[in-house]
Order: structure tokens, then sequence, then C-alpha cells
């Protein structure tokens, strides 16, 4: 599962809103969006945020290879 696929499933699996996020990190909605639509990445500050909003790893938010909680291996 790429980077944005993985932040979309942290944030449904969270029951967050994208402008709950994008406020949380403080980036504009539209900068969430773009996000999650792998059109442009977060530097490593909003990774850190990122992370810690979802309760996950850099790793596990990044790395294909990492598994996500909630995920099924088979999923990906």
């Amino acid at each position: 599962m790429d980077f944005p696929s993985r932040l979309r499933h942290l944030r449904k699996q969270s029951h967050l809103m994208q402008m709950d996020i994008a406020a949380k990190i403080g980036v504009s909605v539209r900068t969430f969006q773009s996000y999650e639509q792998g059109i442009i990445e977060p530097n490593i500050e909003k990774l850190i945020m990122l992370a810690a909003i979802f309760d996950v790893t850099l790793d596990q938010l990044i790395s294909p290879d990492s598994p996500l909680p909630g995920v099924d291996v088979g999923e990906h």
C-alpha cells in the first residue's frame, strides 16, 4: 500500500475528516487532499505530526512493506 493509500486508510480508520487533520498539522484542506492523492508529499515535520495523530511509527506511515494496524496482509 503506497503512502497516499496508507494516509487515507488511517484517516478513515480514525473517523477523522480531511479538514480535521489539516487543521491539526497546520495545512490547508487542499494541501491535505494533495497528500491523499499523491500529488505532493508532506515534509518530515508534517509526517511526524501525522504519525502522532494516528499513533503509528514513521515506518508504518510511509513504508509500503510495514504492516498497518487494522490491515490484513492480504489487503496490500
